[in-house]
């Protein structure tokens, strides 16, 4: 394909059903996917709003810039290459491999009783919480 196709043409191809040769091309392979795009963005635009993550993020990032973020724990690391063992590397423990959650430490030594993520009041939020408590057990 030599034309550029733009976001005009493929805004025109979803809006209107027209489009020049070569948005006819591209489109053939792609128009699943704006599909799946389209149910993404419909499903994010109606879900509950809630500013948690936001609050999470931005307690995070000032942690990164004002305090010192010790490594992460050994277990967490790479053991897949030679000298690992000499390290202290013992090996990742995958949560899937252990019913989606294994009781371990996560974060730094420096880290270890923060939280950043407080859920909100949403039921959406609320029935996350109570699955991460129920996995915790």
């Amino acid at each position: 394909m030599a034309d550029k196709i733009t976001n005009r043409d493929i805004l025109n191809l979803i809006a209107n059903g027209t489009s020049n040769d070569t948005t006819k091309e591209w489109a053939k392979g792609h128009l699943s996917a704006i599909v799946n795009l389209a149910e993404a963005v419909i499903l994010l635009a109606s879900s509950p709003k809630s500013n948690s993550c936001a609050v999470a993020i931005d307690e995070a990032i000032t942690d990164l810039r004002s305090r010192k973020i010790a490594e992460v724990p050994l277990h967490l690391k790479d053991a897949h290459y030679k000298g690992a063992k000499d390290r202290g590397v013992k090996g990742y423990l995958y949560p899937h491999d252990f019913g989606g959650y294994v009781k371990q430490q996560y974060l730094p030594d420096a880290l270890v009783d923060t939280k950043y993520y407080e859920y909100g009041p949403n039921k959406l939020e609320q029935a996350a919480k109570a699955y991460w408590d129920a996995i915790k057990k």
